[in-house]
C-alpha cells in the first residue's frame, strides 16, 4: 500500500476513534463537549507524531491492526461503521486480556478526554498561543540564535535543577559557563499549569514518554529552559538515611549522615520555599487520599517547591528554575552585584 494511502487510512481510524471517544462525553446544552471534533482529531494526530521513535511506529501499526481485524470481521473500515458498531469494537479491545489492546484504546481515550475538556473560547486560545510564541524572546539572558561561535570554559547541558544549580555555582565562583538547553524559553506565567498548551510547548514528546518492561511506567520530562522544574509540582524529599549510608560505604564519603546534612537541607528548603499546603488540599488530592485509605495504604502530603503569597496564602507559585533565576537576578542587581549572569543557548529544533 502506498505511503500516502496508509497515512490517509491512519487518519480515518484516528478520526473515528476520536469521534467515538468524544461522543461518550457529549451532554445536552454543553457546547464545549459537543461536535464537531475535528480539533480533537487534529490534536491526537499531532500527539501521535510527537511520540518518541521507539513508540511511534508500533503505535501506528497497532492502530492499523485494530482497523484491519475489525474489517476482517465486518467487511467495513472502522470509520465507515455506525456509532454503535464502533463502540462495540472499542469495548472489545478496551476489555481485552491483551495488554497492548487495552493500552491502545486507553491511549486514544486519554488524549481525547484531555483535549475535549481543554477546549476554551477562541480568543482565550489565541491569547495563550500568542504568549507561548513570544515567550522565547522574553529574557535578555537567552541566546536563541547565536550569530557566531560560542566559546566557554565550562559547558553544561540541561537547564533543569541539576544543570542550572551547577552552572550558577560555577558562575558565582568566577568560571565562564555556558548553559545549553534543547528547548525554548517560556516563562512560568506563559501558560496555565498542566494545560494542553503547556503540554505541547514545554513537555518532551508532548508528555508521552514511558519506560517499557514487565511494568510500564509513564513519566514526563521538561523540554524547555528550566527543564522538569517548569512542569512538575516540585515534590521534595530529604535524602533517605539508607541512601546516605550506601553512599558512605560505597564512595567513602565523610560527614554524610542525616545530622551532618541538616544545615544543607534547611538551606535548600528555605531557598526554594519548600512547604506544605497552607489550607485544605484540592479535591483531586482528597480523592487520592480516599482511595489510599480504602486500599489500606499509608498516605501523606509531600512538601513542594511552592511559594505562597497573598493575604490568605491563596496564590501559590511554583519555584521553577526560571522563576528563581528571575528573582535572584533582580536581587543581585539591586545589591550592585557583579556576578556574571548565565547565558543560555537555545538550540531550536529543526
Amino acid at each position: 500500500m502506498p505511503p500516502d494511502s496508509t497515512s490517509s487510512w491512519f487518519h480515518d481510524i484516528v478520526s473515528g476513534l476520536a469521534y467515538s471517544a468524544a461522543q461518550t462525553h457529549a451532554a445536552p446544552n454543553c457546547l464545549p463537549l459537543g461536535p464537531p471534533y475535528n480539533d480533537i482529531t487534529r490534536f491526537v494526530l499531532e500527539q501521535q507524531a510527537r511520540l518518541p521513535d521507539y513508540l511511534r511506529s508500533p503505535m501506528k501499526l497497532a492502530t492499523l491492526g485494530f482497523d484491519l481485524l475489525g474489517c476482517l470481521r465486518t467487511g467495513r473500515l472502522f470509520h465507515s461503521r455506525s456509532a454503535p458498531i464502533r463502540a462495540s469494537q472499542i469495548a472489545v479491545w478496551k476489555n481485552s486480556n491483551q495488554s497492548f489492546q487495552r493500552d491502545l484504546i486507553r491511549y486514544y481515550e486519554s488524549l481525547v478526554t484531555f483535549a475535549l475538556y481543554s477546549r476554551q473560547q477562541s480568543e482565550v486560545e489565541a491569547s495563550a498561543t500568542s504568549a507561548f510564541s513570544s515567550a522565547e524572546t522574553e529574557s535578555s539572558q537567552v541566546l536563541s540564535d547565536p550569530q557566531s561561535a560560542l566559546h566557554c570554559e565550562i559547558a553544561i547541558v540541561g537547564s533543569g535543577p541539576g544543570g542550572a544549580i551547577t552552572a550558577c555555582l560555577l558562575a558565582e565562583a568566577g568560571r565562564d559557563v555556558l548553559l545549553i538547553e534543547e528547548g525554548l524559553f517560556h516563562s512560568l506565567e506563559s501558560g496555565a499549569p498542566f494545560s494542553l498548551e503547556e503540554m505541547v510547548h514545554k513537555y518532551r514528546n508532548g508528555g508521552q514518554t514511558v519506560a517499557l518492561g514487565k511494568n510500564k511506567i509513564a513519566y514526563v520530562e521538561g523540554r524547555c529552559v528550566g527543564g522538569g522544574s517548569e512542569i512538575n509540582s516540585g515534590l521534595y524529599h530529604r535524602t533517605p538515611p539508607e541512601i546516605l549510608e550506601s553512599w558512605r560505604d560505597r564512595f567513602q564519603v565523610e560527614a554524610l549522615t542525616g545530622q551532618d546534612l541538616v544545615p544543607h537541607f534547611l538551606a535548600c528548603e528555605q531557598e526554594l520555599s519548600v512547604s506544605l499546603l497552607p489550607d485544605a488540599p484540592p479535591a483531586a488530592s482528597l480523592k487520592l487520599q480516599a482511595g489510599a485509605a480504602r486500599l489500606g495504604w499509608n498516605c501523606l502530603e509531600v512538601p513542594r517547591w511552592f511559594r505562597y503569597r497573598g493575604p490568605n496564602n491563596d496564590r501559590g507559585a511554583r519555584q521553577s528554575m526560571t522563576a528563581i533565576v528571575r528573582r535572584e537576578t533582580h536581587t543581585r542587581r539591586s545589591r550592585g552585584s557583579r556576578i556574571s549572569m548565565l547565558h543560555t543557548w537555545l538550540r531550536t529544533p529543526t
